[in-house]
């Protein structure tokens, strides 16, 4: 393939956030203490809506304290924890919430958010994929797993959880773009294309989009394609260097092959070394 490769923009999206806070349903039979637990874990709802993290904390720490079996406190006070960047802590929160309720989803899903963080692929890619069985229409837990697998370097399993995503969600620009951009790493460029239009249908002006397909249609020698596309990226941001260069480089490219045509179809003649 050309060197104009060295412009590759293929890179996923990681936009999906860590899941809200639980709201707490206690049961009739409980006991004083835990009645307790579940007034100040709900104040520690309203204080984290309202933005109050560190009053949210106090509150979560003693509806924890108050009941060690209340697995919803342990898991909104990682939230908050993840919310103030301290990972350490909530996804000690994480764990023992899943400890309690093992199939607490929005636990292993944001237990795997901060694995994936902190470089821990195998352990997120593990949680993912727990959070995926216990809800496999979320559509943000196939697209993690999808970026954990093409980070593993294991593509076409990728390829599989990115249209996973697509089928839950047929307006998912991630999912497309990042299908686009793995399908690219396997040489599929054809299939890379549709993907790449499919995203640009949805979100007109995603400049890396257009840049990519270009990207794509240059692996099929497809020039032409290729600089309308550079120049639609281009178009939407000029500031973005490696589509005005991509663009430099097609049109040169071009020119060489239309002067290469044009001396095919018209020779020059060679001059006669015979004598009058």
């Amino acid at each position: 393939m050309d060197k104009m490769c060295d412009f590759n923009f293929m890179r996923c999206f990681t936009l999906c956030a860590p899941k809200a806070a639980d709201i707490y349903e206690p049961d009739a039979d409980e006991q004083e203490n835990i009645e307790h637990s579940v007034s100040h874990y709900n104040m520690g709802t309203v204080l984290q809506s309202q933005g109050k993290l560190e009053e949210a904390i106090e509150s979560y720490r003693y509806a924890v304290k108050l009941d060690q079996m209340n697995y919803k406190a342990h898991y909104n006070l990682g939230s908050v924890l993840q919310e103030m960047e301290n990972l350490d802590e909530a996804s000690q929160c994480y764990e023992k919430a899943i400890a309690l309720k093992e199939n607490h989803l929005m636990s292993h899903y944001n237990l795997g958010y901060i694995q994936h963080q902190m470089g821990l692929i195998d352990k997120a890619l593990e949680h993912f994929q727990i959070a995926a069985r216990l809800d496999p229409q979320d559509v943000d837990t196939h697209i993690m797993i999808g970026n954990i697998l093409r980070q593993k370097g294991s593509l076409n399993e990728a390829v599989a959880a990115y249209r996973e995503a697509a089928n839950h969600d047929t307006n998912c620009v991630m999912a497309y773009y990042n299908l686009g951009n793995t399908l690219h790493d396997l040489g599929r460029y054809q299939e890379a294309i549709v993907e790449f239009e499919a995203a640009i249908r949805i979100e007109p002006e995603l400049i890396h989009a257009h840049f990519n397909l270009g990207i794509a249609y240059q692996g099929l020698k497809d020039l032409v394609n290729a600089l309308k596309c550079y120049e639609t990226a281009s178009q939407l941001d000029p500031s973005f260097q490696e589509s005005v260069q991509a663009v430099e480089y097609i049109k040169s490219k071009l020119a060489q092959q239309s002067k290469q045509k044009s001396s095919l179809q018209f020779p020059q003649k060679s001059e006669s070394s015979g004598h009058k």
